[in-house]
Parts: C-alpha cells; sequence; structure tokens
C-alpha cells in the first residue's frame, strides 16, 4: 500500500499507519483477527468518500475529471490480508468450470471449448443436442 496515496474517509494515511506502527500495530491486528474469525466491520470504517480529481490543469466540464474513492487504511488493510489468504486456496475452492476467476485459467479457453462444442454440432446435423438462451 503506498505511504503517499490519498487518506481515506476518516483521514488517516498509509504513511500515519507506517510511522505509528509500533504504538498501533498490535491494535490494528487483533482488529484484523477478530474481523477473519467473523466480526463484524464498525460502521464507520466501511465508509468511502468519493471525490472527482482533475485530469487536467484547468478542468472545464464534467469529462475533465476522474472520480475517486477514498478507503479508511484500515479496510483496505483487512482486504487485502482477506484476499491474500484466499488467494492462495482459490483453485481448491473455485470449481475448474469456472475458468477466469484463478491465475492460470484463461477465459478464452472456455470460449476455443465453446466454438469447437458449436462446430461440431454444426458439422454433425444428427446432433441432438440443442441449446436456449437462459433468462
Amino acid at each position: 500500500m503506498g505511504t503517499r496515496k490519498a487518506p481515506g474517509a476518516d483521514g488517516f494515511s498509509a504513511l500515519f499507519y507506517r510511522k505509528y506502527w509500533n504504538i498501533i500495530g498490535i491494535d490494528v491486528w487483533q482488529l484484523v483477527r477478530d474481523i477473519i474469525a467473523g466480526s463484524e466491520l464498525a460502521q464507520d470504517m466501511n465508509h468511502m468518500l468519493i471525490t472527482l480529481i482533475p485530469k487536467v490543469k484547468e478542468p472545464s466540464s464534467p469529462k475533465d475529471f476522474r472520480p475517486i474513492s477514498l478507503c479508511n487504511v484500515l479496510y483496505t488493510l483487512v482486504t487485502k490480508v482477506l484476499a491474500n489468504r484466499i488467494k492462495t486456496n482459490l483453485e481448491r475452492i473455485i470449481s475448474p468450470e469456472q475458468i477466469a476467476v484463478v491465475l492460470g485459467r484463461l477465459i478464452t479457453d472456455i470460449m476455443m471449448a465453446s466454438f469447437e462444442c458449436f462446430h461440431s454440432m454444426k458439422k454433425n446435423s444428427k446432433s441432438k443436442v440443442g441449446f436456449r438462451e437462459q433468462r
């Protein structure tokens, strides 16, 4: 997490947490452990500030801005810890049929398999298999 990035809605930046980690680190990790164990996030921790920042020096229309979401650093920290823990187990959690979710699996693989299936069905007119749109 970049220390020079904009602070979250609570006003604290990653630089603050890094600088005072020796004082607040134990409490932060206890919070992370509690959330992993099933505790709910404090409501104010889940707040996000959405603002517009200019893309150009002198913005004159809405297209000259881009939105940015400022999350609390604690929220970002918790989500990164959870994401890293899940990432190590993704292949056991996600079925092989879920192609594009796991690193190393490509959505193009399933597209190619689908194309080959359709081609085979078209070539073999005796095929009784059909497809219909799901609603």
